[in-house]
């Protein structure tokens, strides 16, 4: 009953914001976690998450992501995956709106942090707009001069950039990232690199 009460507030727009914004981040994580550990019926937690279609502030997705991404995990082999990928692009439609894909030098550092991990989220579900920037920024990498030293893809968004251009490719772009990986002398830049191999569709790639 209380858990009602609850989702009624949240999913009124005149209302929800009555519930402060560290309050309604405790609200997701706890149902999410509840569900997660067989607390809570998933219904009661998804209906929660439904409010998250209004929400634009930092905290409640921060709390929000982990879950979101863990189930879009758990689903991704099973039949009614469309169905929740449908929901998951609703729920990030208006957030996604509001961080746009390209980080600018004025930005405020929350601004920052939610379009790194909404990104994430929305190129993994195959949102065509993050898609479409993530493989043309991938490709102005590609079309550089000289792409070991002039990268041009924003630092915060290299990991969802790598993956999502390799994800979408084929041999091309694998075997250019194989390069930048072989000349690269960052640590952290390698690792991001290799991580990104492994997101290629093409796995007989992998194989050879």
């Amino acid at each position: 009953r209380n858990w009602q009460l609850i989702i009624a507030q949240l999913r009124d727009p005149d209302r929800f914001l009555y519930i402060g914004e560290l309050n309604r981040a405790q609200l997701i994580d706890d149902s999410l976690q509840l569900a997660r550990a067989g607390h809570l019926n998933y219904s009661v937690a998804l209906n929660l998450t439904t409010y998250l279609a209004e929400e634009v502030s930092y905290l409640p997705w921060e709390a929000a992501f982990p879950g979101l991404g863990f189930l879009n995990t758990m689903l991704k082999k099973m039949p009614i995956y469309d169905k929740f990928k449908g929901y998951f692009l609703h729920l990030i439609y208006k957030l996604y709106q509001e961080t746009g894909f390209i980080d600018r030098h004025t930005d405020e550092q929350l601004l920052i942090y939610k379009r790194v991990e909404v990104l994430r989220l929305a190129c993994d579900l195959g949102h065509e707009d993050c898609v479409k920037n993530a493989v043309l920024q991938f490709q102005h990498w590609r079309s550089s001069p000289n792409p070991d030293k002039n990268n041009p893809v924003s630092p915060n968004l290299k990991s969802t950039i790598y993956c999502t251009a390799l994800r979408e490719g084929g041999q091309a772009e694998w075997d250019f990232a194989w390069e930048r990986y072989l000349n690269a002398n960052v640590g952290s830049e390698k690792a991001l690199i290799l991580q990104a191999l492994g997101c290629t569709r093409e796995t007989w790639i992998l194989s050879r």
